[in-house]
């Protein structure tokens, strides 16, 4: 679900809970093999920002974000640590980790960072 739809559904009906919220932003932007700027960059890097309204209308309990590594660049550390600045400011405990997904079977190298906060 589109985060905007989401955050509509539970403005809408107060009873909806929320449990667990995964969220997987565009990562073009933050990709090691992204080297030309693309037309929708500055609209990727803001939808990884979209989480905090999710956060504030939704309040799961468990939130797991996925990206790719490349967001630990130094040149995002001011993005990766706002993003997760948000879910602390929240109440919420954070751990991350890089994760090789090809350890899990996918038949290719992924580096991908799994972000996980909880209350």
């Amino acid at each position: 679900m589109w985060a905007h739809d989401l955050i509509a559904s539970i403005n809408a009906n107060r009873n909806l809970v929320v449990d667990i919220l995964h969220l997987s932003p565009p990562c073009q932007v933050f990709s090691p093999v992204h080297t030309i700027v693309g037309k929708n960059d500055q609209q990727n890097f803001d939808s990884l920002f979209a989480c905090c309204a999710l956060v504030h209308s939704a309040r799961p309990r468990i939130i797991t974000l996925e990206q790719t590594f490349g967001i630990l660049h130094p040149k995002f550390e001011a993005a990766f640590n706002s993003l997760i600045q948000i879910f602390t400011s929240y109440g919420y405990s954070v751990s991350y980790q890089i994760v090789q997904f090809q350890n899990y079977g996918l038949a290719q190298t992924r580096r991908r960072l799994i972000i996980v906060a909880a209350w």
